[in-house]
């Protein structure tokens, strides 16, 4: 769907010559297919729109998975968000991204004094920057790994894999999907990017701003 809009606009606007041919084209091309706040901490438009539609957990344990969280600010951001939902609960996120350098770095991220208030309060100023406080670093687990690798995880309340599905060729798509399902609870969500969408086997219950989805 955002394709073929995208490329109906990009016609309109090329005439004849519609071929991409310079990284600057796909570039452009792209603009608007990834989702809201990619590569920085989410702003708090975004991050309630998550945490408004994350269910009731009865149980204290939240087990959330985390792939293709690049350099950490989605996972950072997710914690908190968590954090603010489920105060009482004892989150885990896994965190894992194909991008050695991304993921190394991501556990010792320092952010500049300007971020969004939502963040302030799991926030201590050092010399450098600031960092999350314990507290929140305790609840993520980085680690390398290709998410079409094994990953032996426990059943999980919480999936979010922002604009990984669309970079796969289909065959790797559906294997993914697939192992979402296995590892899913039957009550837990997934949370993909703006633009993509689970197909077969899978049912909206997000928002407009948040896609989010549940096994049939």
């Amino acid at each position: 769907e955002w394709f073929k809009r995208c490329f109906a606009g990009w016609k309109a606007g090329h005439g004849a010559d519609q071929q991409i041919r310079e990284a600057s084209e796909a570039d452009s091309f792209l603009e608007d297919f990834w989702s809201p706040c990619t590569g920085r901490l989410w702003e708090p438009d975004y991050a309630e729109g998550l945490r408004s539609i994350l269910p009731d957990n009865e149980g204290k344990n939240l087990n959330v998975w985390n792939p293709g969280c690049g350099k950490g600010h989605e996972t950072w951001s997710l914690a908190v968000v968590l954090r603010k939902r489920y105060p009482e609960g004892r989150v885990k996120v896994w965190a894992n991204d194909s991008d050695l350098l991304a993921i190394s770095l991501a556990p010792n991220m320092v952010f500049p004094e300007n971020v969004p208030d939502l963040y302030t309060e799991y926030l201590n100023r050092g010399k450098n920057g600031m960092s999350f406080i314990q507290q929140i670093r305790d609840s993520i687990f980085f680690e390398f790994h290709d998410v079409l690798n094994p990953s032996p995880l426990p059943p999980l309340d919480l999936i979010v894999c922002r604009d990984v599905l669309s970079l796969l060729p289909p065959v790797d798509q559906k294997r993914l999907l697939d192992d979402f399902s296995d590892k899913m609870k039957p009550s837990g969500l997934l949370i993909l990017g703006f633009n993509e969408r689970p197909g077969d086997g899978w049912v909206s219950v997000g928002s407009e701003a948040v896609p989010a989805f549940r096994k049939e």
